[in-house]
């Protein structure tokens, strides 16, 4: 790859050098897939996919064809490991867990908030807090009880 960074500007103007410079790529590629996808190596193989295309990203930086071509003849979009996909599947799960439990403790504080205003004021039963906040008796004596320490 970094032997064609000096002569980038000629491949892309030239099809016949561009479409050499792909077809290494295409080589390099199918070996990549041979040597590693074959023995187990999905992980290597898409780390190794990463870096030649990130190379080529730099070293074509001005070159939006080539890149492109480099891009598809390293096979497209770098693969999804079925390992990945679990993972960002249960990040997903315990994000949106994560989001509810939150959610619901800033309600729990809040309402708890509510309820020592409401005993401060002094204006309204335990029944009345209770029902106007909407969390049962026995939690608004709780804490009341833990206001009057």
């Amino acid at each position: 790859m970094i032997r064609y960074e000096k002569s980038r500007e000629d491949i892309e103007k030239d099809p016949e050098k561009l479409q050499k410079l792909l077809d290494e790529y295409v080589t390099i590629s199918r070996r990549l897939e041979e040597s590693l996808l074959e023995n187990g190596k999905e992980a290597l193989h898409r780390y190794l996919v990463e870096v030649i295309i990130k190379i080529a990203d730099y070293i074509f930086s001005d070159s939006e064809k080539t890149k492109k071509g480099v891009d598809r003849a390293m096979g497209g979009e770098v693969l999804e490991l079925k390992t990945d996909k679990l993972i960002n599947e249960i990040r997903q799960d315990v994000k949106e867990e994560v989001k509810a439990e939150v959610k619901e403790e800033v309600k729990t504080e809040t309402k708890e908030k509510i309820v020592i205003c409401m005993l401060k004021r002094g204006k309204s039963t335990l029944e009345e807090i209770a029902a106007d906040t909407q969390m049962p008796i026995e939690q608004v004596e709780r804490i009341k009880k833990e206001q009057q320490l």
